[in-house]
Formats: C-alpha cells, structure tokens, sequence
C-alpha cells in the first residue's frame, strides 16, 4: 500500500535550527503542501531561488495575550 502524498501535510516549526537547509527543502518539495516556519530574524538562507520560489511565503505577526473582561 503506498501513502497518498495529497493527504499528508509535513508541518516543521523552527526550521532556521536545521542543519543542510537545501536537502531538507528539496525532500519536502514531493508534497504538494508543506508548511515550513521561519523566524523572520533568522531567515532561511536557501541559494537555490527557483527551489524555493515553488514556495508562497506568508508573513505573520505576533499576537499579544490580550485580557478578556467579564
């Protein structure tokens, strides 16, 4: 039985941390969707702009806790 790619969505937080960027960019690219979080102070530093132009890029910001009055 082989896996149905189309419902499998690789999720990784925190991937400024990864070693070989590249490779862990190109072995994701076999999912039509994946979600990769970066932090926008590190960056991603990927050289291969066509590997990593087959991404949309988001940019999100933090929310703040907020207080709910009762």
């Amino acid at each position: 039985n082989e896996i149905d790619k189309e419902r499998i969505i690789p999720i990784i937080d925190d991937f400024y941390f990864a070693k070989n960027k590249e490779k862990h960019i190109k072995d994701l690219s076999i999912y039509p969707r994946c979600i990769v979080v970066v932090d926008e102070i590190f960056g991603i530093n990927i050289k291969d702009e066509k590997l990593i132009g087959s991404f949309t890029h988001l940019k999100i910001r933090e929310l703040k806790p907020s207080f709910l009055l009762l």
